[in-house]
C-alpha cells in the first residue's frame, strides 16, 4: 500500500490541530469534559435525570417520529428553541414531536451521558410507542449523538450532525490515516484503550442495524469551522446528498442556516411524514 497520501494527511492534520486557536474558540468544552469522558474519566457524583424541553402535541400514537436534540458545550436544551430549530421543523410541517435533552458537559465528564439519554429519553419513547426516533446533535452533542447511535443502534431511526466534535486529535488522525470511517476497523486493543469515540467513528462508517438495514446519517458544517477537517473526514463515509457545507465557523448563526438547509432537504418529511394543514385548521376551529 502506498502510504504517502496517509503521511501527507497526517502532516495536514498535525498542522490543523497544532494551530490550537480553536481550543479557545470552543471554550470550556472542552477538552476538559470531552477528554475526561473519552479517557474513561468519571465523577463520584453522577448527574441525575435529564431536564427536557418538549414540544410534543401529537403524542406517540399520532406522531410519525420523535426528534431528539442534544446541545453543544456551553449550550442548554432551550437554545434549540431560542435559535429556531423547533420552529423550522414546525414550519416545514414535519409530522414529529420534539424534545431537547439537557445533556450538558457534567454528564460527559461523569461518563453517564449516553446512559441518561437512553434511560430518560429513548427508553421512555419506546415504551410510549414512538416507532422512529431521530437524534440531532451540535458540536459536543454531535459526538454524543454518534455514541448514542453506536450504543443503541436499533433504537435510532436516523442521525443529524452539525459541526460534530468526535473525540480528540489522536483518534481523528487514525481515522483519517485509513481514508475515513468506512475503512476504520479498530482492533480489540484500541477498543479497550481508545475511549468511547472509537466505536462512534466505527459506527459512522458502517451504520448497520440488526436487520441489515443502514441507519441514515446527515452532516452539515461550515467551511471556516475549526472542526471542519473532522467533518470532512466523516463525510468520506457518506453519500454527497447527505452532506451540506456552508460558510462560517462554529456559531449558532451558521448552524441555523445549515439546519434550514437540512430540513428543506426533505429527509425528515420522508421519514416522519408531513402534517395535513387542513386537519390542523379543523382542529383549531373545533
Amino acid at each position: 500500500m502506498n502510504r504517502a497520501p496517509h503521511e501527507a494527511a497526517r502532516r495536514l492534520t498535525d498542522a490543523w490541530w497544532g494551530t490550537a486557536s480553536w481550543v479557545f474558540q470552543l471554550g470550556a468544552l472542552s477538552l476538559v469534559g470531552i477528554t475526561l469522558a473519552a479517557c474513561g474519566g468519571s465523577s463520584s457524583t453522577l448527574p441525575g435525570t435529564l431536564a427536557q424541553v418538549r414540544d410534543a402535541p401529537l403524542g406517540a400514537d399520532d406522531a410519525g417520529c420523535l426528534i431528539v436534540f442534544l446541545p453543544g458545550a456551553g449550550d442548554e436544551a432551550d437554545d434549540y428553541v431560542e435559535h429556531g430549530f423547533f420552529s423550522e421543523v414546525r414550519r416545514a410541517g414535519v409530522d414529529a414531536d420534539l424534545v431537547a435533552a439537557n445533556v450538558t458537559v457534567p454528564y460527559y465528564r461523569a461518563d453517564n451521558a449516553i446512559e441518561r439519554i437512553y434511560e430518560d429519553v429513548l427508553e421512555p419513547a419506546k415504551r410510549a410507542g414512538y416507532e422512529r426516533v431521530w437524534v440531532v446533535g451540535i458540536s459536543m452533542g454531535g459526538g454524543g449523538a454518534l455514541r448514542v447511535a453506536a450504543t443503541h443502534t436499533d433504537d435510532v431511526a436516523g442521525v443529524v450532525l452539525l459541526a460534530p466534535l468526535i473525540g480528540g486529535p489522536g483518534l481523528f488522525r487514525d481515522v483519517l490515516a485509513v481514508g475515513g470511517p468506512q475503512n476504520f476497523e479498530p482492533d480489540d486493543e484500541l477498543r479497550r484503550t481508545g475511549g468511547p469515540f472509537v466505536d462512534a467513528w466505527h459506527w459512522a462508517g458502517h451504520r448497520e442495524r440488526a436487520d441489515g438495514s443502514v441507519t441514515p446519517l446527515y452532516l452539515a458544517y461550515g467551511f471556516e469551522d475549526p472542526l471542519a477537517r473532522m467533518s470532512e473526514t466523516l463525510a468520506l463515509a457518506l453519500p454527497e446528498s447527505h452532506v451540506i457545507r456552508g460558510g462560517g465557523g462554529h456559531r449558532w448563526v451558521v448552524w441555523q442556516e445549515l439546519w434550514r438547509g437540512l430540513v428543506a432537504g426533505g429527509f425528515l418529511q420522508r421519514s416522519c411524514g408531513v402534517l395535513d394543514p387542513a386537519a390542523d385548521e379543523t382542529e383549531t376551529e373545533q
